[in-house]
């Protein structure tokens, strides 16, 4: 059955903070989750959005590219995109298809709207991420960070290739992990290149490049309009040599 879109009230967003927060010390102490309650279907605690948008409360996603696509096809980004409301209450509808098992952190599933007009950790929401880079970027960009990615696992993918601006808010330099980075055959990124444990074996990872490699290289050079080519001539030994450079 479709229903409309709607949106919290304060009463709403203070609600389901309160369930996650309560929800996290239940499992940490019982490793039980506890029931969650149809926030969402709360009259008092939800809003109008203004017009009718119908949705499905029971679609599930084989991973975050298929939910940011089907949310993103019923969807006006651009007309909501500044709406945390929206988001927070998205969340709620979805909450049993992005968690399983331990819950998640309370900014996966809360837009906090900061004095900047941006909102703090967006990119670790899991139903604002996933529809703003199906909305806004490159679908090959998409299929590496959302592909096979499951909606109820955070992940290296978003944390260390949405968390980082100068990743987002940069065509170049998102051209150039990809070109590095992700298997040209199944757009999904390469075994082992967000590994923690720097070993010789690998150097020039993603987490290398993110904190250093990117950051030595600006200091000469104008990474922001160099191709992949160029990037990889000048960036020296690890990168040059890395297991990542066919």
């Amino acid at each position: 059955m479709m229903i409309d879109i709607k949106k919290f009230n304060d009463d709403g967003i203070i609600a389901f903070k309160k369930f996650l927060k309560d929800n996290r010390s239940s499992y940490d102490i019982s490793g039980v989750p506890l029931h969650f309650p149809d926030f969402h279907n709360e009259k008092n605690l939800i809003n109008d959005i203004g017009k009718s948008i119908q949705i499905n409360p029971s679609e599930t996603f084989a991973d975050k590219y298929e939910m940011g696509v089907y949310l993103n096809s019923i969807l006006k980004f651009s007309e909501f995109k500044n709406d945390h409301t929206v988001w927070n209450w998205l969340s709620s509808l979805f909450y049993n298809e992005i968690t399983k098992g331990k819950p998640n952190d309370i900014e996966q599933y809360i837009l906090e709207p900061s004095v900047s007009g941006y909102f703090k950790l967006a990119y670790r929401h899991r139903i604002f991420m996933s529809v703003q880079l199906v909305s806004e970027y490159e679908d090959d960009w998409c299929k590496f960070i959302l592909k096979d990615a499951q909606p109820s696992i955070h992940g290296d993918r978003i944390e260390q290739l949405c968390g980082n601006r100068y990743n987002l808010y940069n065509k170049k330099i998102r051209r150039i992990l990809m070109d590095i980075y992700q298997d040209e055959k199944t757009l999904l990124p390469k075994r082992g290149i967000f590994n923690k444990e720097i070993k010789d074996d690998d150097k020039g990872s993603v987490r290398r490049f993110n904190s250093t490699i990117r950051n030595r290289m600006r200091k000469y050079y104008d990474i922001f309009d160099m191709s992949t080519k160029d990037f990889i001539n000048v960036s020296g030994k690890e990168l040059k040599t890395s297991k990542w450079i066919k």
